[in-house]
């Protein structure tokens, strides 16, 4: 649930060449900026209409989304028709007082079924859901990334990261290396990790060659972050339990 979500459909209607892009991804709510604009551009060559609802975004360590429908965001149109050739508006905006920690939500764009279709047999018809990122927050407040290495041994190696700040952690890579005794790298390995939510934590797991294991010493793991500094942390690894 990161992004564009197609379904398929089979229905009545002729497969239709819908190309519908919004702009921009992500939207930011705060004292300063209470309202945003989604901008839905229609390039093809057909009215395409979306039903929009907004939910509460949660994670937990086995689930990046947990969405619960809710009005604490508001938005104008419920429903958007729009035209060949056109671009129409979302407008958004928060209705519950912001916290000193960031508030997160989805905005969901569902497309619907064609209105009417020329006669014809039954043909698989796509539809597509935008899932769009919204934050509520105060400015200045920041992430504050917490990162540890839960476990080397064998060829697994298991990390966690927290955000113990106010602010999300925005997407980064996590790069791990095994080093030998005298500090030669002798496998590395990304991650690229996602959103962490205020006081979410999440845990990831890295599968090491065989061959690394003999001679493995210790292992490094260093992360980049948005809004916050580098984390970087180590721990001796052992070839066996």
């Amino acid at each position: 649930m990161r992004g564009a979500i197609l379904l398929l459909l089979v229905s009545p209607f002729p497969a239709d060449a819908s190309r519908v892009e919004i702009s921009p991804t992500l939207l930011e709510l705060g004292p300063e900026r209470p309202t945003a604009v989604l901008q839905l551009r229609n390039s093809s060559d057909v009215t395409v209409d979306f039903e929009v609802l907004a939910f509460a975004w949660d994670q937990d360590e086995e689930n990046d989304v947990h969405l619960t429908e809710t009005r604490e965001i508001v938005f104008f149109p419920a429903m958007v028709s729009v035209e060949p050739g056109k671009v129409r508006k979302v407008r958004v905006a928060a209705q519950t007082p912001l916290e000193k920690t960031e508030k997160a939500y989805r905005l969901l764009l569902k497309q619907l079924p064609p209105r009417s279709a020329p006669e014809g047999g039954t043909a698989v018809h796509i539809l597509t859901e935008f899932l769009v990122p919204v934050f509520a927050g105060h400015a200045g407040i920041r992430p504050a990334p917490e990162l540890a290495v839960v476990r080397s041994e064998g060829q697994r190696v298991e990390l966690k990261l927290r955000n113990a700040g106010q602010r999300r952690l925005q997407p980064f890579p996590m790069e791990v290396r095994v080093l030998d005794e005298a500090g030669a790298t002798l496998h590395s390995a990304e991650i690229h990790g996602w959103y962490v939510l205020p006081g979410r934590e999440k845990s990831y797991t890295v599968q090491l060659p065989e061959n690394a294991c003999p001679a493995a010493h210790r292992v490094v793991v260093r992360a980049e972050f948005v809004d916050a500094p580098a984390r970087e942390v180590s721990s001796a690894h052992r070839c066996s339990p």
